[in-house]
């Protein structure tokens, strides 16, 4: 038996079976960006417990593209998967295939967020995507604003200055 290695992934896609066929869309242009995508079809080994093998997974993920679509909304795993994206992954990147997308009860969880709205046309869809993959790209590739150095033992932490002058007249 041979045991499939998996790179550590960048982008979690969470998507309904029924919905695949975007989904593929959606890795294939992040792919083409450089990232690395996990895709459910792609990398679960035969014998591990699914459930725990994603969220493992979803812990490794700095970004989530949860793909909302009527059929998502009867998939328990884009449910559960996106539970866990919102507690640990840094970014998540909502996809609305159609208006059942929004019909689901886990749109208020996300609904707050910028989401992309994927269209039919191979056109329009081409250029939703391009502009996806570029969201990520980005968030991904710039670092959350970097925390200060702690101050070394005995030096102050910030200096302030205050003006011995009039204070000005409140209306």
């Amino acid at each position: 038996m041979t045991q499939k290695t998996i790179l550590a992934p960048q982008v979690f896609l969470s998507y309904a079976i029924k919905d695949q066929a975007v989904a593929r869309q959606i890795a294939d242009c992040l792919e083409k960006r450089g990232l690395n995508v996990f895709l459910d079809e792609a990398a679960l080994v035969a014998g591990v417990r699914v459930d725990a093998d994603l969220a493992r997974t979803l812990g490794k993920s700095v970004a989530v593209v949860p793909v909302l679509s009527g059929n998502s909304t009867r998939s328990t795993w884009v449910e559960r998967e996106l539970q866990v994206a919102l507690q640990k992954v840094p970014h998540v990147f909502p996809v609305l295939l159609d208006s059942g997308g929004r019909a689901s009860w886990v749109w208020p969880l996300v609904s707050h967020l910028q989401a992309v709205e994927v269209h039919r046309s191979s056109v329009a869809r081409h250029r939703d995507l391009e502009r996806l993959s570029n969201a990520v790209a980005e968030a991904i590739s710039t670092p959350k604003s970097a925390k200060p150095p702690n101050p070394a033992p005995g030096q102050p932490i910030a200096s302030l200055t205050f003006s011995t002058g009039p204070s000005p007249r409140r209306r």
